[in-house]
Parts: structure tokens; sequence; C-alpha cells
């Protein structure tokens, strides 16, 4: 998989809402398709701006269109993010992510805010929680869906403070780094009936 863009796929979450059967009660399922789901990254730095991609594991979403809640869970496989200079990588292995000790970041959507539509364009923010380098932070996603039949794609974005997080700033001498990364995710899925797990797993 290239560059992918965790969690605009949440948008998708959204507009199951919208595109769901006429019973509002029912909740309906979100299924990722990691192969076709890019998630990116980027921070700016003194001399250039850095860029990076990593990969999706999995990501199954479910949605009570009435009330706009949400479950299930987005996995990111943080021991695949690069950004094309081997050593960089390394050291951003080793020293920031610590991908060793903490191979993967996990989004829990709780909600999904915004006016959805059944077929076309949607604007919404998905608000749940991210763990992420052996802790869970509160985030929020804005992003934009279209939906066509069971069909949708997404895009959007969020940012990790990540020094304020906890992990290394890794500037040094006259290279200063950024303090925030952002994460841009271009998703696709596929809705479908029933109902999913929305409790979290192995917590």
């Amino acid at each position: 998989m290239t560059y992918g863009r965790l969690p605009s796929f949440l948008a998708l979450c959204g507009l199951a809402m919208a595109t769901a059967a006429p019973a509002a009660a029912e909740t309906v399922v979100l299924q990722l398709d990691p192969q076709a789901t890019h998630v990116s990254f980027s921070f700016g730095a003194t001399f250039k701006g850095v860029r990076g991609g990593l990969d999706v594991r999995e990501g199954q979403i479910t949605l009570a269109p009435e009330t706009g809640a949400a479950g299930g869970r987005i996995v990111l496989d943080l021991t695949s993010a690069r950004t094309g200079v081997i050593r960089r990588d390394r050291k951003m292995h080793q020293k920031i992510l610590e991908s060793a000790q903490y191979p993967l970041a996990t989004f829990y959507p709780e909600r999904v805010d915004g006016r959805l539509h059944r077929e076309g364009s949607s604007d919404i923010q998905i608000h749940g929680r991210l763990d992420f380098h052996g802790a869970s932070h509160e985030i929020g996603i804005v992003a934009t869906a279209k939906a066509h039949g069971d069909q949708v794609t997404a895009n959007g974005f969020f940012t990790i403070p990540y020094i304020a997080w906890g992990l290394r700033d890794p500037s040094f001498f006259i290279l200063r780094v950024a303090k925030e990364v952002r994460v841009d995710v271009q998703a696709v899925g596929r809705l479908m009936g029933g109902a999913l797990e929305s409790e979290r797993s192995g917590r």
C-alpha cells in the first residue's frame, strides 16, 4: 500500500447514517477497504517540510443513524510509517514513535456531527479517542464524504500535538521541527446492514 492519508475514513461513518435502510433504529456497518485507503502525515521543519505515509490494517465502524452514536475501530500500522529517507525513518521509529514497543495506533469513533446526505457530498465531524504511544487522547476529524449507493469515499484530516502528548522532540542544533503533525486520510469503504460489536476490545 502506498502513502496512506486516521481517520477521514470516519467521514464514511457519518454517511452510513444517511444511506442506511429506512428503519432509523437499525445499526449499520461501514467496512473500510485498507488497500484503497491512504493515510499520510506531514510536518514543518527548518529547511524543508517532511511528508510521509503509513498503512491501515483494518477498519470497521458501527453507526446508530437516529442518534449519531458511533462504535468500532480503525487500526493503523505505525511500523509501516515512512518518509522516504532511510536514516530519518530509522530515527523516527527508534527515538520518536518507538514503534517496536507501540506498533499500532487505534481510533475509536464515538460520535458523528453534521448534516448527512444519502447521495452526494456531506461535511461532517467525527469525534472519538485515539490510542497512541501508550495513552488515549480525544481527537476530532474534519471530513467531507461522498456517497453513491453502498460505496463511500471521504477526505479528512486531524492533528497530533505529539510533543504535548509526551513524544520526544526531534529538533536539534539549528534544525527546528514543528510540534504538531497533520494527518490526512483518503478513505474508501462499503456500507453493510446488520449489527457489529461496538465495545472496545483488548483495553
